[in-house]
Formats: structure tokens, sequence, C-alpha cells
């Protein structure tokens, strides 16, 4: 959607002024025929895909909580009608831009999995056609110029004021979604379209309608968020904004991340609605995705909102209700979220279903098909916590780093490396599209993550020239494997208390201290280390980052036994290790930039990492669509990380494409990645039975899950950085100000000990 952003923006604001200024849904829905709004679903003539600029107004209309039929009418109806020969759709698609609302008439409930389920009977009585039947709460029903018919001999048109047709508004759950019951007693039709032609243009318009209802999903929790953190940032309490309590913080994140994960599958629908035809089982899965996870998106915002309001989100007043009628009314509509769950559920599970996300066959996909293969080992999907005999933790590094050399001969390293630093110097998109390819083979390709995800950028954003030109080349051939030597036992998720000191020598720098939780480090050739050159500045100013060869005297590498069984991080002890000057990166005491640029880069590294989606989807298929219900929730919900992850990672590779600097998506990857983890671990747990305590590969992996949530910062900080960095609520108290390292570490510590 990046090419469009400009363009949809201006549709937006247009459809919120118009949503704004409106005094009710009449004046609304003709405000938005006479801008065009209305017929989009009907009409050629935009630059922008329909499903883009349909999606973007209604994310408006979902802001607004409108109850103008734009998803019945300027969605559904036109939509079905798009499907149809080019007479009756010239016909319909007039009268729909003149305001006038065709409404398919079909239950709430109904969805695209089966759109015919309970359809009125049609009887041909010589040269016409009658309709009888009840269709219990359409959606706008009351304001349907004319219905949309799906019936036994295929789509028919009756008009709302012909003879036979009785239409009873409903007084619902929400004023703002008004339904009504519509009966046909041998009401006149007219055929439309029959057969496949019928079912197909039917099961197109309710896909469609369940992505832009995703929107207008996101686009309530949105607002309704906003609304809350607003109120976060002015209500006072215990002398301070009740949104700097972190417990207000945590669960203000919490809801940002859910509505995140439902963009990412309302992004992934809406580019599938674009680029196939609506119809398509591969297209009602994506938009399923999106609304089930869009639904419980604004169930919790609403219900969690009204939370954070107190007492006054529970008034009539303050209008908060509103949101929780649309969230109860929505989790019906176009299949309710349990029939959809079940659906897609019952289609990952079955033999044939597809969980690999396809992806173009460019000449990096050929190169990996033809080459991947040779170097997979049997436990490297679970690398990051098998615990592997030591030659077969030998044969793993050994296929590691010959797989990197072999890229590097072949030009597949390095893609985005300037070739001056043995790269290939083209985009950063390219680089990240065939890492995409390259993470659907199971190769050991995560013991390189740190050196090419966290190392190497901050090598080439802060190296000197000599720096770069002598550190990059062997990453990216193999021979040089780095660690990030940054926390400490007193200083893991407050690096900026690290106490790892470097005195200055003749020549260079001493360094004395421990560094613990060195993932990698048994193994490193180099590591990027954090010391304090300056314990009297304040904590932030007084760091500086070197590079450490990790085979220099004095350096001590102790590897710590994870829950899991395995080694995979270390405790290193640096005993008067000496430096060269040249080993400084980024300047004296300008060592924080040069750690957040690591850890920045560190957070988008981590997506999905480390979880074997494929290998738990690969298990579930042994059922063949017969996955007993509660397993069925969870591989939907495993499914929709996967996706969201994915989409979210296409996200930045857009953003990297256009040159945008990354923004809260490494935080928001780094929580989905977590929750993956576990959800992983807990279902192949569930569906393996005890018989998981048998499988090594298995039950490692179950015990080592837990370690995502902490590597690469724990989830309280990555809520504390969304909170406060993206929601703008206000930071935790930070101590003194103004005092030095030292003084601020002796008076915490003086603090710590008379607390205890």
């Amino acid at each position: 959607m990046t090419a469009y952003t400009d363009e949809l923006s201006t549709v937006a604001e247009s459809v919120s002024r118009i949503l704004t200024d409106a005094p009710n849904a009449d004046v609304a829905w003709e405000a938005l025929a006479d801008n065009g709004f209305a017929s989009i679903g009907t009409d050629d003539s935009f630059d922008i895909p329909a499903g883009h600029l349909l999606t973007a107004i209604a994310q408006e209309t979902g802001r607004a909580l409108s109850p103008a039929p734009y998803l019945s009418g300027a969605v559904v109806g036109a939509t079905v009608i798009s499907g149809l020969d080019d007479e009756v759709r010239s016909e319909l698609g007039e009268r729909l831009a003149s305001g006038e609302v065709g409404v398919l008439a079909v239950p709430l409930s109904t969805s695209a999995w089966d759109p015919l389920a309970g359809c009125p009977v049609a009887t041909r009585r010589g040269e016409h056609w009658t309709v009888s039947g009840s269709i219990i709460g359409v959606l706008n029903g009351a304001q349907a110029a004319y219905f949309l018919v799906p019936a036994t001999n295929g789509l028919l048109l009756v008009e709302a004021n012909a003879t036979g047709v009785a239409v009873a508004a409903v007084e619902g759950a929400d004023p703002s979604r008004p339904i009504a019951d519509v009966v046909f007693a041998d009401a006149d039709a007219r055929v439309l379209a029959s057969g496949e032609i019928a079912l197909s243009a039917v099961r197109r318009g309710l896909t469609v309608g369940l992505v832009s209802l995703s929107a207008e999903l996101v686009g309530a929790a949105d607002e309704f968020l906003d609304q809350t953190i607003a109120y976060l940032k002015q209500r006072w309490a215990f002398g301070r904004p009740i949104g700097q309590f972190q417990a207000v913080k945590h669960t203000a994140a919490d809801l940002y991340t859910e509505i995140a994960h439902a963009r990412a599958l309302l992004r992934d629908a809406v580019e599938e609605i674009t680029a196939k035809d609506a119809a398509s089982p591969e297209v009602l899965l994506s938009a399923s995705l999106a609304k089930i996870q869009a639904s419980k998106a604004l169930a919790l915002v609403a219900i969690r909102g009204i939370q954070l309001h107190g007492a006054i989100g529970f008034t009539w007043e303050l209008g908060a209700h509103r949101f929780m009628r649309r969230s109860m009314t929505d989790r019906f509509l176009f299949g309710d979220d349990d029939l959809l769950v079940r659906s897609v559920a019952n289609a990952l599970s079955t033999s044939a279903a597809e969980t690999t996300q396809p992806t173009a066959q460019d000449a990096g996909a050929v190169w990996l098909a033809a080459n991947a293969p040779v170097f997979v080992g049997r436990r490297d999907h679970v690398g990051h916590f098998a615990v592997l005999a030591e030659d077969e933790a030998a044969d793993q590094l050994r296929r590691a780093r010959e797989w990197e050399r072999l890229k590097s001969e072949s030009g597949f390293a390095g893609i985005a490396v300037p070739k001056e630093l043995g790269g290939q110097g083209k985009f950063q998109f390219e680089a990240l599209t065939f890492q995409a390819h390259e993470h659907v083979y199971d190769l050991p390709h995560w013991i390189f993550g740190i050196t090419f995800g966290m190392i190497m950028p901050t090598i080439i954003s802060w190296g000197t020239e000599e720096q770069k030109s002598r550190y990059v080349p062997p990453m990216l051939n193999g021979t040089g494997l780095w660690c990030q030597l940054f926390s400490e036992p007193g200083a893991g998720s407050d690096l900026a208390m690290a106490s790892t000191k470097a005195t200055k020598v003749d020549g260079g720098w001493r360094v004395q201290g421990q560094k613990v939780w060195n993932s990698g480090a048994d193994n490193a050739d180099f590591g990027l280390l954090v010391a304090r050159t300056d314990p009297d500045a304040p904590k932030h100013k007084g760091l500086t980052v070197f590079i450490v060869p990790m085979d220099a005297p004095g350096v001590t590498v102790r590897p710590i036994v994870q829950a899991s069984g395995s080694t995979l991080f270390s405790e290193t002890f640096l005993d008067d290790v000496f430096l060269p000057d040249e080993a400084v990166v980024g300047g004296v005491a300008n060592g924080w930039r040069v750690a957040i640029t690591t850890l920045m880069n560190e957070r988008l590294a981590l997506t999905g990492d480390g979880v074997p989606f494929q290998r738990a989807f690969q298990a579930a298929r042994q059922y063949d669509g017969h996955l007993p219900a509660d397993l069925g929730v969870q591989l939907v919900d495993l499914y929709s990380l996967y996706r969201a992850l994915h989409s979210l990672s296409e996200q930045i590779l857009e953003g990297v494409r256009a040159g945008v600097e990354p923004g809260p998506e490494g935080s928001i990857n780094k929580l989905l990645t977590g929750r993956a983890a576990l959800g992983v671990a807990d279902f192949v747990s569930r569906l393996l039975g005890p018989e998981v305590l048998r499988e090594p590969d298995w039950n490692e992996y179950v015990i080592g899950a837990v370690g995502l949530l902490i590597g690469g910062g724990t989830e309280e900080i990555q809520k504390n950085v969304l909170s406060e960095r993206v929601l703008g609520l206000p930071p935790e108290p930070r101590g003194r100000s103004g005092l030095s390292w030292a003084e601020e570490k002796a008076a915490y510590g003086s603090e710590a000990t008379d607390a205890r």
C-alpha cells in the first residue's frame, strides 16, 4: 500500500470530514455518493486499486462508528454487482452512484464459506420469477432501494417497494449497525445471474465485505485507543498522570500490539484481494484471518479501554459503550468469529493446505532451491534450543560457515552491502527478499544471525573506513563470526548502568569486567563490547563501544547451560584485556548511540526467529481436516501470528525500499514472536500428548521457547518502548537527575542495601 500512501491519506481525510459534518446517516451516505465514494466497487476509473480505496474509507467509517450503509452498499452490494455482466453492472452501478443502496439480502452472519445457506426459494411463473422466504437480520435492510437476493436458482433483483416485500427494522444492541428482517412473499424478481457466476459474485461480495469489515474494526479500535491514551495523559492520581504507571502503560501497549497484529493481517488481505480473484479460497482464508483478529482487537480495546477510564468509562455520556456495542454486533457479521475459526482450522489441517507464504521465483529463490537442501541438518529447526553432542555442534558450525562462504562465492551474500566491502551493492529490500526465501529452509543460518542482523549494520553505520574494510568481508564469507558483549550481571535491560571498565593507556585501553548472556560467544571470532570509559559522566554519556578479538589474552568464555540443556549463551570475563585505539567504534563516549543502533537492529532481526511454524503446521495436517476444536483454535492463532509477522516484515521491506527508518515494528515483532514461540510450544505439547516427552527435538523446544521472551529485550522493556515512544505516555521516573554514573551507582547501591 506504500505506493498510494499520499492519495489514500487524502481520501481518508475527505471521508473523515464528510462523516464529521453529516448530522445523520442519510446525509452522510448522500455526501459519500456525491463524492464518488459509494460506487468505487463498480467504477474502474480510479487510479488506485478498489481494494485499497475501500479499505481506507472503511477505516474512517469505523473510526466514526458511522451508521451509513457504506459496508452493505458501497462494498458488498457493489462488489456483487461488479461480478455480473456489463449491462447489469452499468445499470446498477448508476443507481448506486446516484445514492440508491443495493443490499445483499442474507442473514447477518452469512459467510463466504457457505454463502447460500438458508437462501429463499425462487419460483418461475411463465415468463416471470417470484421469490419467497424470510431473511433474518439483513444489514441496512431498511435503507435498501433494492435487494440482491441469492436464491435457489441464482442471484435475483427484488425492488424494496415491490408487492410482497415486507421489511421490519430491528432494534438491536448497536444503533450504528441497523438491521432488519426481510420477508418475500411471492415477490416479483428478476434473474441477474445463475450457476457459478451467481455463486462467485456472492462469495466475492462477502469476502471483500470481510476485508472492509476488518478495516472498520481496526479503525474503531484505533479511535477508542486514541481516546483512551488521551485520557491516560490528562487524568492524575497519586500525584502523577495515571498513564505513567507501568501496569497501565503495559495494558496500553498490549492493546496497541493487538491492533498492529490486526492491521498486519488487514494489509495482507488487501494485497490478496487486489492481486487475486476475491472468490478464491486463499483470499477467503486471508480475509477470515483479518476479521478474526480485528474483531478480537476491538473487543479487547473496548473492554480494557473502558476499564482504563475507570467509572467515567461506564457512563452513557462518555460514549465508550458505543465501541463495545459495535464489537458485539460485528463479531457475527459476515460469519461469526467462531465459525470463521472453525473454517480456517479445517482448511489449515487438511493435507493439501498450503501454509508457506508464496514467494516470487526470482534468481535467489532458484539458487536456494538448488543449493540449500545440501546444507540442511536434521536438527537445525530447533537450533536455538537443541542439546547437541559435541560432534553435532561442530558439524552445525562448520555447515553454517560453509553456507555463508558458498553464498559469498555465488553472489548472494551481503546483497545490500557495498561492493567495496565484499557485498553486491544492491537495494536493501532485495536482501530482505532473499532472506525471506532463505528462511523457508531448515538451515543453521541463525548462527550468523547476530553477525548479520546486529553487528554488521552497526559497523557499517559507525565504523571507520578501515574497520569496515577489515571486518565486513570476513562476515560475508563465513570466516568472521561475531557476538554481542552488552549485558552484565548488574546491567541487563538497564544497559546504561554497565560497569565493565575501559581505562586509557598508551596506544589503547585496558578493559576489566564481566559480560553475560552472550549468545554464540564460545564460537565467535570477535565481539562488540560496551564499556565505561568515563565513570564521572552521566550513565548514558560515559560509554564507548569496542571491537574485541575473542582470542585476545585475558578473554575467557564460559558457556552457560540453559533451561533446555543447550549452551547457546555464555558469560565472558575480560581480565586486563588490551584493546588498541583503533578498536573504538563510533568515537569515545559515544557508545550509547552506537549501542542503540545495534539494539534496534536486534529487534528487527528477531522476527519469527527460532519459531518452528512449519513443523507445527505439518504436525497438524495429520488430522486431515478433523482437528479437535480446541486445537483448531490454537492452530488458527498460530497461523495468524505467522502471517502477521510475514506481513510486518514486508512492511519493513517496503519502508526500507522507500528510504523510511523502521518505526515501532521491531518491538511489535518481538512481542508477537514471543507469543508465537509459547504458542507453538503449547500447541505441539497438546497435539502430541505424552509423546512430546519422547521427542527430544520438541521437548527441548518446549522448555527453551520461553527464552525468546527474554532475548533481544524482555517483553516488559518492549512494552515500555511502545507505550512511551509510540503512544506518548509519560515515561517512568528515571531516578535522580544530574548524577554521574558513579554517584548513581553508589546511591542505588545504598538504597538497595537499606531495602534489604
